[in-house]
């Protein structure tokens, strides 16, 4: 459409969905090369997107929906296309006036799968509904996957870091998604190399307590690190463990082997690691079969509503163990 010369994408939060709308991006950048794409998300998130050489612009939502759609509505935007698909992003739609699109969220769907735990069909990965929402203006996947840039600036070095090292994520935005601690215990000294530790502030105190039981393994630099310096770290690993979070979708970015642990959510929600047609790096999920509970939620809990939590303390540490150990050894023989 020769009439598209600015691009308005919606997406707010958080890290991983974030990660998910690069290859719209992309795309976009690539059917529409003379057309200037715009972004708006929280201020929180912004750094995500500084470096990607697709996007002209990022706007934030620092103080108030107003003051937001005061500073859209200057810009003259040709489409609008909303991938968060929620109230605000509604209504920025509508007071921008513009020819806009939605992704289908398909939070009915999600909700059959957690009423029948899991035996509805899978829903189909979100970036095929980010996809969806570019229909309109004839956009195409590319067949490509994720990718992430991390500005120069935020680059860490590796001279602080071990020659060849595992990435945790050990976060996550709930708890019932958080490998728990005495799992870490058990896996860790199963594991052929040292483990950089990976999350937000509110995983200091499972950091601080992994890195005193195994001093000589374990390093983090959680509190300290930024998003975009965390990033450098997973692309700089030889591979990743990681919880249903931000940090699998960064490692799936940047094609790490990566173990998956899964605990109240599933990949049939259509969030798991996206490749597009690439060849997928070595990837495993690991979940605990047969448990009627799971999945409990699409999102998560503060705590197990069956007060057990099997879905995580019954992994099995030594088929993770022997999955990453493996992909190490196959990366030192490379």
């Amino acid at each position: 459409m020769s009439d598209l010369r600015k691009i308005l994408i919606i997406r707010f939060s958080s890290i991983g969905d974030i990660v998910l709308t690069s290859p719209i991006i992309r795309s976009l950048r690539t059917q529409f090369p003379d057309a200037a794409i715009h972004y708006v998300t929280k201020a929180t998130y912004q750094p995500l997107l500084h470096a990607n050489p697709h996007i002209d612009r990022v706007h934030t939502l620092s103080t108030t929906l107003f003051a937001l759609i005061q500073e859209l509505r200057k810009e003259q935007f040709s489409a609008v296309i909303d991938l968060h698909n929620n109230l605000r992003s509604h209504i920025i739609t509508t007071a921008l006036g513009r020819p806009y699109s939605r992704f289908p969220k398909m939070n009915r769907e999600k909700y059959k799968l957690v009423r029948s735990h899991g035996s509805t069909p899978a829903i189909p990965h979100v970036v095929e509904r980010y996809y969806a929402a570019g229909q309109k203006w004839d956009l195409q996947p590319d067949g490509k996957g994720l990718e992430h840039f991390v500005p120069a600036q935020e680059q860490v070095n590796s001279g602080i870091l071990p020659a060849k090292y595992i990435a945790a994520g050990i976060g996550g935005t709930y708890p019932t998604k958080v490998f728990p601690t005495e799992q870490w215990l058990a896996l860790i000294p199963r594991l052929t190399a040292p483990v950089v530790l990976l999350g937000g502030p509110q995983d200091l105190d499972m950091a601080m307590a992994l890195q005193k039981a195994f001093p000589d393994q374990v390093l983090h630099n959680i509190g300290t690190w930024s998003v975009n310096q965390s990033a450098s770290v997973l692309a700089q690993s030889a591979a990743v463990i990681s919880n249903d979070t931000g940090m699998m979708h960064l490692a799936a970015a940047f094609r790490k082997p990566l173990a998956v642990t899964w605990g109240n959510t599933v990949p049939a929600f259509g969030m798991g690691p996206y490749y597009g047609q690439e060849s997928p790096p070595p990837t495993q999920h690991f979940q605990v079969e047969g448990l009627d509970c799971r999945p409990c939620h699409k999102l998560g809990h503060k705590a197990c509503p069956e007060h057990h939590f099997k879905c995580m303390r019954n992994q099995d540490v030594q088929d993770i163990a022997r999955f990453v150990n493996h992909c190490l050894a196959k990366k030192s023989s490379v």
